[in-house]
């Protein structure tokens, strides 16, 4: 009777097991130590594409790519030394031709001697989870060269360790070796021009403080006493409470645009001082102009010596009049285009 019960009991763990295989949504196949399968379940079925009958009795070389195959020798050598291979990630080939990403668990089957006579494998297809891995790395690079292409140094600033994080181009605007290591931010106050450190400090204290747009221009002096003009930017990141965990940012050269700009406003400045100039001189020479043509005009009624004189003086006053009319069109013109 005693027997009977446990025999019972087997039969219902069998069962028991060989639904929990069927239903299962993982490939679980068995083989002997020559590859050849053994079980194929509904799960392989679905994964591969191959019906239970035209896998079991054939070899599980099927389903390897062709440069893949000597992995099946590797994997029987580790079993047959009793080895189990846990979340092994390779490739197979379904029966469509379809390349599917797999991540294989293989166990050592043994008979009840404890010798190895073959193999279970649960395969998982984790070809979505690939697929993502590889849109995530391309996404990445794709960041990356944009970073290297804008030349833009980036940064992080961690509020609770008060540590930060930068790339090596960050380092280099700062006149740091790439290598070295990151001064605190109180060193990096000291590589500021003088009357930007504290417009700097108190920016980015703003910002840790309060979760404020960190976005300034300043200045970095070298050892050489070399300047270079900056524009760093950085947003806050918040914890669940409201409270600034971090801060990441980006910082730029601005050294050649500053100079620009500068010269701009110089060339403004020249440009208005011509322009009072000729403004200044125009109605005096305008005055001068119809005077001279006054006299011209009595001289020439009276007949007197003077007319070809003053002729002449009309004439050069009026060419005056002319080069400076033309003169304040042009600056006209040049101070339009600056402001465009």
């Amino acid at each position: 009777m005693k027997n009977d019960i446990s025999e019972l009991r087997r039969d219902e763990t069998s069962r028991y097991l060989a639904s929990i295989v069927e239903s299962s949504d993982d490939a679980i196949i068995s083989k002997n130590l020559d590859g050849i399968v053994k079980s194929w379940n509904a799960g392989a079925e679905r994964m591969f594409g191959y019906s239970s009958s035209e896998m079991v009795g054939r070899t599980i070389l099927r389903l390897f790519p062709p440069d893949l195959v000597e992995e099946e020798l590797s994997i029987l050598s580790r079993i047959i030394r009793g080895e189990k291979i846990r979340h092994y990630e390779t490739v197979r080939i379904a029966k469509s031709g379809q390349r599917i990403a797999v991540s294989l668990t293989v166990s050592p089957v043994f008979d009840a001697t404890g010798r190895v006579i073959g193999a279970s494998k649960i395969a998982r297809d984790i070809s979505q989870r690939k697929a993502l891995e590889t849109a995530v790395k391309e996404s990445l690079e794709r960041q990356r060269l944009a970073v290297e292409a804008g030349e833009l140094g980036l940064w992080s600033y961690d509020v609770g360790s008060q540590t930060s994080l930068w790339n090596p181009l960050c380092k280099t605007f700062f006149g740091i070796d790439p290598d070295a290591a990151i001064p605190a931010v109180q060193d990096i106050l000291r590589l500021l021009h003088p009357d930007d450190s504290k417009r700097v400090a108190q920016a980015f204290q703003a910002c840790v403080a309060t979760g404020t747009t960190y976005d300034v221009d300043f200045r970095i002096v070298d050892s050489a006493g070399t300047i270079r003009w900056v524009h760093s930017k950085g947003r806050a990141l918040r914890a669940p409470d409201g409270t600034v965990t971090q801060v990441h940012g980006t910082i730029a050269d601005r050294t050649r645009q500053k100079a620009v700009e500068d010269a701009l406003k110089t060339l403004a400045g020249h440009l208005e001082t011509a322009y009072a100039a000729a403004r200044e001189l125009h109605e005096p020479l305008s005055n001068l102009a119809r005077s001279l043509q006054l006299a011209s005009t009595r001289s020439e009624r009276s007949g007197s010596e003077p007319q070809v004189q003053l002729d002449r003086a009309l004439q050069g006053a009026r060419h005056i009049e002319t080069a400076i009319a033309e003169l304040q069109l042009s600056l006209k013109a040049l101070d339009g285009a600056e402001g465009a």
